[in-house]
């Protein structure tokens, strides 16, 4: 025998569903107004990601807008983004670039990583 899911529970993952695409909407009109914390956020959903596999181009485009407009984290996950797969030792510039803009933004975990891999 089937279980059934309550109307009521369907229709509780209906509207949430529903909040969440809102809220990436909200997030992506914020981001192309020029919030640069809005366009991190964005990076970082779309890197979490579960049961898919992420699309690197897509991430990365918003971790660097959100760095490019001033948002230090953005330049944090644009340097890890980077920093990834077997392809990394090919973008260590890219990598030293948004550690060291990162940690003059003020994010402690870009100088310390900068620092440490010089």
């Amino acid at each position: 025998m089937k279980k059934r899911v309550p109307k009521i529970g369907v229709l509780i993952l209906i509207l949430a569903v529903e909040v969440v695409s809102a809220s990436l909407i909200q997030l992506k009109k914020k981001c192309e107004e020029g919030d640069g914390k809005s366009c991190t956020e964005m990076g970082k959903i779309l890197s979490e990601k579960e049961g898919k596999e992420m699309n690197f181009s897509k991430v990365i485009y918003f971790f660097k807008r959100g760095c490019n407009l001033g948002d230090a984290e953005g330049c944090y996950n644009t340097a890890l983004m980077y920093g990834k797969g077997k392809e990394a030792i090919n973008h260590y510039p890219q990598i030293f670039f948004y550690l060291k803009r990162g940690c003059k933004l003020g994010d402690k975990r870009s100088c310390f990583l900068y620092r440490n891999l010089q």
